[in-house]
């Protein structure tokens, strides 16, 4: 706030005022008035931000716990001189919010500069803001006193100095908070990361791709400072602490509070429950859970509290019974959780049914009295390591870690080269303060590490075996079972009830950088996964015996859920999946025989990260797995991106689809490819798949050698990215056999794409029950290479010549092979064959991606950032609100923004078409194009300013822009522009009844070239008066009227309109309507011409063309191929009319959203009753009496919905718009 206002911004006094400025009373004191102790939410924070055009933009923020504790520690910090402060009781985040004011440990007198420093810091933080540069002053000064206190060999205030900017309470409890060194660090980065977004966004002459900036933005909010450090020591106690409850940035070591501190479990829980629902919603009616473990029944209440009248799906929430198991405090809801839940239901309690049960085998006996079938939906199992104390923990002799800067993404931990089941309580590298205070640690426990000698770091291992039998019960009882723990595991779970015992569905989450908590899927084995699985093969023929069956159905599921495992949880649940299921595991047990046309080395180790459990990594579409080749001999790593397909039939709509996931994962996933130095979109995703990479290992018990993790380091530092591919699988019982490859491009490189169709018989099924995923290795390549000389890509290394400006290959459009053809290029056969290597060879590093394109120089810019779904309307019946999801993170039905609208005039269809680009334009930041017949969007009714557009009179005034200026000036884009223009000409001509005959398309191709021709060699592009220089009298009688009154101007190309939001009038043209529908026909093959060469975007609307009346330009092919091609390249046509029957078939075909309005015309009405719901007799009656503003609403087919439209002039101010003056 300070920065804006001193360059010039207005900002409100009170904000900047000093966080405890006098004015603003007492703040302390406010926390014991808050009942944050108790669990009461803090309140909303609303931040209104004004531009200088009137317009204003709404934020709202509600703080939580760790922002009101960070408030606190500053305020506690500035009072005076201290290193560590003292609660009496344990310093979770709830009583250090509480009313108990913590007072300040005496400071040791050769400590005190450090303290003074501390002071300074936390008190500049309340002066003017969190500033990442005072937090880095303060890291280096503590940094620099701990290598001054090793040199001296001097321990004795090493825990003082370890307990810098902490708390501590309790028995032996204590809290990082975010001014100890450790959380300082990783938080300058993570303002520094938050800043530099911004700038980029805002700073003249920097270009910034708002796609990727919002898509790493999120990334950055996702991310904590959990378990860094992952261990602490004090000197009262033997065993290392671990975290036990960690926020956003605070962590408690050694505590013992069960309670949820910062909603992480809470919101793990819900969306379990809500996935759950949505694959078995018959149980949303009255859903039976069990609780076992401190807090399990705590968390299960206040949660059900807000999950109760909620959809999963389609299902509504209606009533939960929970069964709580135990008989201390802990094993039932705390007496605050039940007074929240009274108050939140107090008209309807009996939706929410609490059972005490005094144990499991009390639980047996009520629950399962002998029944075989699951007595309760889900059973919520915590306390699996009991905080720590279940661990196995173990002192290792380990060399320091390798010193990087990187904090804010980097893994906190880590594991040893060929170990398995263990977690080293050490990041694979650290930051100068990072090593300093592993040293610190030993020197607590027992003296500074000498020079080169190993340090003493905690290694962990969870032991379950002394509760097995108790997981057992569980899992007998519960159809599924959800463990939350810090370090639960796939693997921890199999070891205590061991792999026949268990069938482990999915790791929901696991222990990282953005989650603080692991959580485990999993139920009996034998249970419904297995069963349905054996039921589907015998369905499809492959295998008829019953046993066989549901034997290599276990086995299936128990090699998934190695790899996919929310496959086998969807099987268990609903039987959906189980194809899918089916093709992964065949798709494993292939990876370990086959291989792309790659030249990759055999005998790397292929470890598969399942990125269902990374949804929040992708705004759209994505792939199934990643497949990570471990190339130790090139220290580095290969990746495929893996889509597998599995159908009965359809095949080659699944291979179209998983080829449009492909591309989509790995264009977003570009910036591992292809990592920037200093790009925080490389740091953010080369540390994320790294450490999930991680992760897999760990849990799955891959024992990685030394070079391995070297291997996986060298990637993760930005210096190990080889060869990038994708991998389509499509499998079926009677699909034939096919295997194709594409090439296509990506950052200026040529990535190869794989698509295979694979039969699917019984022997390659038993062939894939025996996969073993840990031994799951690369081998020689069984086919050619594709056309390329290289052996590998070396991103690290720099580009040279045409390359390097970001120029395109020769050979740049995606192609597909056959076998075949594949195999005759491979040998060198042919001209083009030798072509294409040329452009294959290349050694690319940190291309410009915002000018990589497949279509030349010309290939648009245009950037996006996240959709956001606009609102369409409101349910006539329900008023609930009904949004547009045609991209985005919420598409399902839409696979296009394509849409119809129908209405009378005066109906209202304007005035939503306006509402919708305004949304479109101000929140998703899409830009729009409208051919305006009518005047309806001039200035004259205020909607260019509404919507920040520019409208342009095309009679009076003319548009500053050309439709003859091209992008590419290469003889190819000349006679594609010349072929556009003159069937433009032909088409508009016949819409006003009159007909180009053969000699006039003749003449005016030769016009068109001859125009160019003249003007290229005056170093320029053409104008429409160079065009009508070249016109005879007869072409001149067609369209002088266009060329020769300047409605188009000598400015920039046309196409560039994409870039911005422009209405084109033309209502002002006179004459019979054969000028105004050339003007819009020139308009049309201009922003076709710029779409077709625009690079493909996933899953958002970048561009949106409007045509009011678009009967009278339907016809035209420009229009019809926007409509068939342009999803993909975010496009989105809207066409508005009176009548269904005005536009031609390829609209109905493709427009997936309809909306019509009020047609009082019974013929017309009964012909849109039947475009939208033919089977409804009742349906024509209703369009003709529909009131203003009032539309039925059809998605891709689905039955009609009656809304109330928004309107612009209505509903500005709910939408979030300026007012429509």
């Amino acid at each position: 706030m300070h920065a804006w206002n001193s360059t010039g911004g207005d900002v409100d006094g009170l904000l900047l005022k000093a966080a405890d400025d006098d004015d603003l009373g007492d703040v302390l004191a406010a926390y014991g008035d808050a009942g944050l102790s108790g669990g009461a939410p803090l309140p909303l924070l609303q931040l209104r931000l004004h531009s200088g055009d009137g317009s204003t933009v709404q934020v709202d923020w509600r703080p939580d716990l760790d922002d009101a504790a960070m408030l606190r520690s500053a305020i506690l910090f500035s009072e005076a001189p201290a290193l560590t402060l003292i609660l009496r009781d344990e310093p979770t985040l709830h009583a250090f919010c509480g009313p108990v004011n913590a007072v300040a440990k005496p400071v040791p007198e050769r400590l005190l500069p450090l303290a003074k420093r501390l002071q300074a810091v936390a008190r500049r933080s309340l002066d003017g803001g969190l500033d990442p540069n005072e937090l880095k002053r303060f890291v280096t000064h503590w940094s620099d006193t701990c290598a001054a206190f090793e040199a001296d060999s001097d321990q004795t205030d090493a825990e003082n100095l370890a307990l810098s900017g902490a708390v501590r309470g309790g028995e032996s409890a204590t809290a990082l908070t975010p001014f100890s060194p450790m959380k300082a660090e990783w938080l300058a980065q993570y303002l520094e990361a938050l800043w530099k977004l911004v700038r980029g966004a805002e700073e003249p002459g920097t270009v910034a791709e708002p796609t990727d900036a919002v898509a790493t933005a999120n990334g950055i909010a996702r991310t904590t400072a959990a378990h860094h450090p992952a261990h602490l020591r004090i000197s009262t106690q033997d065993r290392a602490l671990l975290p036990t409850s960690e926020g956003r940035i605070w962590s408690l070591f050694g505590g013992s509070s069960t309670r949820d501190e910062s909603g992480f479990a809470g919101d793990a829980l819900s969306t379990l429950v809500i996935q759950l629902l949505e694959l078995q919603p018959e149980a949303a009616g009255h859903l039976r859970c069990l609780a076992w473990g401190p807090g399990a029944a705590d968390l299960l209440v206040s949660e059900a509290v807000k999950l109760i009248g909620r959809r999963a799906g389609n299902a509504l929430i209606r009533r939960i019974e929970i069964f709580c198991v135990g008989t201390t405090d802990v094993d039932r809801p705390d007496p605050a959780t039940l007074a929240v839940a009274d108050d939140s239901l107090r008209d309807s309690r009996d939706v929410l049914e609490l059972r005490y049960i005094d144990d499991l085998d009390r639980a047996q006996k009520l629950l399962r009295p002998g029944s075989p079938a699951p007595a309760v939906h889900l059973a919520l199992v915590t306390g699996l390591t009991e905080g720590g104390n279940r661990l196995q923990i173990e002192s290792r002799e380990v060399n320091a870690p390798a010193e990087d800067a990187e904090v804010l993404f980097a893994p906190r931990v880590w594991q040893r080269p060929k170990q398995d089941r263990r977690t080293l309580l050490m990041p694979p590298a650290a930051s100068r303060t990072g090593q300093l205070w592993l040293r610190l640690q030993n020197a607590i426990e027992d003296a500074w590490p000498e020079p080169d000698q190993p340090l003493q770091v905690p290694e962990v291992r969870t032991g379950t075996l002394d509760i097995a039998t108790k997981l057992q019960q569980v899992h007998d009882l519960a159809l599924w079972v959800a463990t939350l723990d810090r370090y639960a595991t796939r693997d921890s779970l199999e070891q205590a009830l061991g792999p026949e015992g268990v069938a482990i569905l999915h790791q929901q989450r696991r222990l990282s950088g953005d989650s603080p908590l692991s959580l485990v899927i999993s139920q009996k084995s034998g249970g419904p996964a297995d069963r349905a699985i054996g039921r589907s093969l015998r369905a499809a023929g492959i295998i008829s015996e019953p046993d066989v069956a549901l034997s290599i159905g276990t086995k299936l599921r128990q090699v998934a859920s190695q790899g996919y495992g929310i496959l086998a949880l969807q099987a268990a649940t609903s039987g959906a999946g189980i194809n899918e299921l089916v093709g992964h595991v065949v798709a494993f047990s292939l990876l370990a025989t086959t291989t792309t046309p790659w030249p990759l080395p055999p005998g790397c180790r292929v470890l598969l990260v399942s990125l269902d459990e990374y949804r929040h990594w992708f705004p759209g579409k994505r792939a199934d797995l990643l497949a990570i080749a471990l190339d130790a001999k090139d220290e580095g790593v290969h990746v495929a991106t893996i889509e597998v397909k599995a159908r009965r039939s359809d095949e080659n709509d699944a291979a179209a689809g998983a080829l449009d996931q492909l591309n989509q994962t790995l264009a977003v996933t570009k910036w591992a490819a292809y990592p920037e130095a200093g790009s925080i979109h490389s740091r953010l995703w080369l540390n994320r798949i790294a450490e999930a990479a991680y992760a897999v290992a760990r849990e799955s018990r891959f024992k990685l050698d030394l070079d391995e993790l070297r291997a996986l380091e060298a990637f993760r530092l930005g210096r190990g990215s080889l060869e990038w591919a994708g991998v389509g699988l499509v499998f079926g019982p009677k699909v034939e056999s096919l295997n194709r490859t594409y090439r296509a491009n990506l950052a200026n490189d040529i990535v190869p794409v794989v698509l295979r169709s694979i039969p699917l018989t019984r022997e390659l099924l038993r062939a894939a029950t025996d996969t073993n995923l840990t031994k799951l290795r690369t081998v020689e390549s069984d086919a050619p290479r594709l056309q390329s000389t290289r052996t590998k890509r070396r991103p690290e290394s720099q580009p040279s010549g045409a390359e390097a400006k970001g120029n395109p290959p020769e050979d740049s459009e995606t192609k597909v092979t056959t076998d075949t053809a594949r195999e005759r290029q491979a040998t060198g056969s042919g001209g083009e064959s030798q072509r294409s290597d040329k452009a294959f060879e290349r050694d690319v590093t940190t291309p410009n991606w915002e000018e990589s394109s497949s279509g030349g120089a010309g290939a648009s810019t245009l950037s996006t950032i996240e959709f956001r779904a606009p609102l369409l309307g409101w349910d006539a019946q329900t008023n609930e609100k009904v949004r547009w999801h045609p991209a985005g993170s919420e598409q399902t039905v839409l696979q296009n923004g394509h849409t119809e609208i129908w209405g009378s005039s005066g109906m209202g269809k304007t005035q939503f078409a306006m509402s919708l680009l305004g949304q479109l334009a101000r929140l998703s930041g899409s830009q729009f194009g409208i051919a305006d017949f009518k005047n309806d969007y001039s200035d004259d009714n205020g909607f260019p300013k509404f919507a920040n557009a520019e409208f342009i009179d095309l009679w009076n005034g003319g548009a500053p822009y050309n439709p003859l200026a091209l992008d590419d000036d290469g003889g190819r884009a000349i006679q594609s522009a010349v072929i556009e223009l003159r069937d433009t000409v032909d088409e508009a001509v016949r819409s006003v009844g009159a007909k180009l005959g053969v000699r006039q398309r003749a003449k005016l191709e030769k016009a068109l070239l001859e125009a160019f021709s003249v003007a290229r060699s005056e170093n320029r592009w053409p104008t429409l008066r160079t065009l009508d220089d070249q016109l005879d009298e007869d072409l001149s009688g067609v369209i002088g009227d266009l060329t020769r009154n300047d409605l188009f101007k000598s400015g920039e190309p046309l196409g560039n309109v994409v870039d911005r939001n422009v209405v084109f009038g033309l209502s002002k043209i006179p004459g019979n309507g054969q000028t105004t529908v050339l003007a819009a026909g020139f308009i049309f093959s201009a922003l076709l011409l710029r779409v077709q060469n625009m690079l493909p975007v996933p899953n958002t609307i970048r561009y949106v063309l409007v045509v009011d009346e678009a009967h009278r330009v339907a016809p035209f092919r420009a229009i019809q191929t926007m409509i068939r091609e342009g999803r993909s390249k975010g496009l989105a046509v809207l066409l508005a009319t009176q009548g269904p029957l005005d536009l031609p078939d390829v609209v109905a075909a493709n427009a997936q959203t309809k909306i019509c309005f009020g047609l009082p015309d019974a013929t017309v009405a009964t012909m849109a009753a039947r475009k939208l719901q033919p089977n409804n007799p009742r349906l024509p009656e209703q369009i003709r009496t529909l009131g203003k503003g009032e539309a039925f609403v059809s998605f891709a087919g689905e039955e009609p919905r009656l809304l109330r439209m928004t309107q612009a002039y209505r509903d500005a101010e709910e939408l979030g718009l300026p007012t429509l003056d």
